[in-house]
């Protein structure tokens, strides 16, 4: 099933290479809205209570906890093993219980 486009979050482990699914956002949302969402998702998941408390007060004073855009808009990272990387796919499909999507890279054919 074809369920168009959107921002898709997934936890990865480097290690192990595990993946989870964590969200699907609304392909409209503006990039810093998932960015906050991302972030606030990180440290419900993975921060300690300490953590938590001083993310609350300004997400500035925990650099780990910070997210990282790629150039080009389409990707974003936060954490560190494990870590949450965001997405935006141009299509999202659903078969059974498994969620494949595509999105863009970009290429540097200088090299």
């Amino acid at each position: 099933m074809n369920c168009g486009s959107g921002w898709v979050v997934i936890e990865q482990y480097f290690h192990s290479g595990e993946r989870r699914l964590v969200s699907i956002l609304p392909p409209r949302t503006n990039k810093s809205e998932v960015a906050r969402y991302v972030g606030q998702a990180y440290v419900d998941t993975h921060a300690s209570v300490r953590e938590k408390l001083t993310y609350k007060k300004g997400n500035e004073q925990l650099p780990a906890y910070a997210v990282s855009e790629n150039a080009f808009d389409s990707v974003m990272h936060c954490g560190h093993e494990p870590f949450f990387v965001c997405f935006y796919s141009q299509k999202i499909t659903l078969n059974k219980d498994l969620v494949k999507f595509q999105y863009k890279i970009c290429v540097n054919h200088d090299d």
